[in-house]
């Protein structure tokens, strides 16, 4: 088995949006991944952190001025989108919802 020990997420390109595509309905959790330094989660569904992957691609794509690090975010969560305050969830059909936008 192989791990990625690094602290930044792999320098990935366009070209990777495919073949990571492939995981993006996997809901394993994972414990031992890159992330923001500055807001941490000790876990995450595999699939999320893939859509999360993708979206630092693009971002670094578009030289986002977001960016924290090559992070394109805080965290590789799921939010409500049309709610006042940030309501996190978790569940597996607004993982699968979003997995179907990408």
């Amino acid at each position: 088995m192989c791990f990625y020990d690094d602290l930044n997420l792999p320098a990935f390109t366009h070209k990777h949006i495919p073949a990571l595509l492939n995981y993006r309905n996997n809901y394993q959790p994972i414990t031992n991944f890159p992330h923001n330094p500055t807001f941490y989660r000790p876990d995450c569904k595999l699939g999320l952190y893939v859509l999360w992957t993708i979206e630092s691609i693009r971002a670094v794509a578009i030289d986002c001025d977001r960016l924290i690090l090559r992070f394109p975010s805080q965290n590789p969560v799921l939010a409500l989108r049309n709610s006042n305050e940030l309501v996190l969830v978790s569940d597996n059909q607004s993982h699968q919802t979003a997995a179907k936008v990408y």
